[in-house]
């Protein structure tokens, strides 16, 4: 499968622990889908309105997606991307990541979003 970005890979095992260090160019958000849906930018609180049709660069920290999934926030961590389809969203990862996005990332509730309050913003437009 085709990645909406470049990624340099560097993976240093230390013991049975492997270390995953990243960096890729901007991946945008490309709204495919018959919803509506906001994205809170990686380096941002404020979250980016993207309409069905439409086209965000850069890169996203998460997805609420208010008329599919109300009430909850979908985090996606550094390494991966988001793939929104009818029945949930999916992550695409790079290799050694997919274990962090399953713990770190996924799906998000109010109580979360209390603990992380430059969320509460996109959790707002997920209504």
């Amino acid at each position: 499968m085709a990645r909406a970005w470049q990624r340099v890979l560097c993976a240093v095992a230390l013991g049975g622990l492997i270390l995953t260090l990243s960096v890729s160019t901007y991946a945008d958000v490309e709204n495919k889908t018959p919803y509506d849906f906001w994205v809170k930018p990686e380096d941002g609180v404020n979250p980016i309105y993207v309409p069905r049709g439409q086209k965000h660069k850069g890169k996203q920290d998460g997805l609420a997606v208010p008329a599919r999934f109300p009430n909850k926030v979908f985090k996606v961590i550094d390494s991966c991307i988001a793939i929104l389809r009818e029945d949930d969203i999916y992550t695409d990862c790079a290799f050694g990541t997919q274990t962090i996005q399953d713990y770190w990332g996924g799906w998000k509730d109010a109580k979360w979003i209390e603990e992380h309050p430059d969320w509460k913003p996109l959790f707002a437009h997920s209504r």
